[in-house]
């Protein structure tokens, strides 16, 4: 099962890795936060409006450890 999910917004903390146990053994994980805006839905149907006022610190957990070697080594805060 995979989540999708879209965040739109600055790294608040250039991410990192460690090492968490598991019923498999150790897996390596990739961890950072981002500060995402808000979106609502708008007046037409299916549109998505922007909350300017209100933005929400988001942490983000990479368990794919492929995925997460990139993201480690591309992302960094700003």
């Amino acid at each position: 099962m995979s989540i999708f999910a879209h965040i739109d917004g600055n790294v608040l903390v250039t991410p990192t890795q460690r090492m968490v146990n598991t019923k498999n053994g150790q897996q390596r994980i990739t961890e950072f936060r981002v500060m995402s805006d808000v979106w609502k839905a708008g007046a037409a149907e299916g549109e998505l409006v922007q909350d300017t006022e209100k933005s929400k610190p988001v942490g983000v957990t990479i368990w794919s450890e492929r995925l997460g070697q990139v993201v480690f080594e591309q992302i960094r805060t700003g």
